[in-house]
């Protein structure tokens, strides 16, 4: 039987944290330059990204950041250490549609440069937590 609400109780951290790796990872494939060439700030929920989600991240995508690293005002979002432009890529609540099967909305803003947002399904395979299908609500 499928039901349909928040996370509150059906998840753990962990899974909510798998979760939201595998959305960023998929969002991040699709921006050629993000988190290689130019800085990324990522949040979930609102927040950063627990410590170790942000290791995981910066092992494939070296100039990923935590969110709250950016100075982001006006559209323009900059990376507090360096001064370069950047992207801040987004991880909305996470809504259950069974135990193996979430709903979460994801985003990338560059400010003036553009923004994309996506709906996704992601559902648990083979042990791991995988984006099946991420559809463009609006560019």
């Amino acid at each position: 039987m499928k039901t349909t609400g928040t996370h509150k109780g059906l998840y753990t951290q962990a899974e909510k944290d798998a979760i939201g790796l595998a959305v960023v990872c998929d969002l991040l494939s699709r921006h050629s330059n993000a988190g290689k060439k130019q800085p990324c700030f990522v949040r979930f929920e609102g927040k950063d990204p627990p410590e170790d989600v942000l290791t995981t991240l910066t092992k494939i995508y070296p100039r990923v950041r935590a969110a709250s690293q950016a100075e982001w005002r006006e559209a323009t979002g900059r990376d507090r250490v360096g001064s370069y432009r950047g992207l801040m890529f987004s991880v909305g609540r996470i809504n259950a549609v069974s135990r193996t099967e979430v709903t979460v909305m994801g985003d990338w803003d560059g400010g003036p440069f553009g923004r994309a947002y996506y709906d996704y399904t992601v559902r648990f395979i083979d042990g791991q937590w995988q984006p099946v299908v991420a559809s463009v609500r609006r560019c």
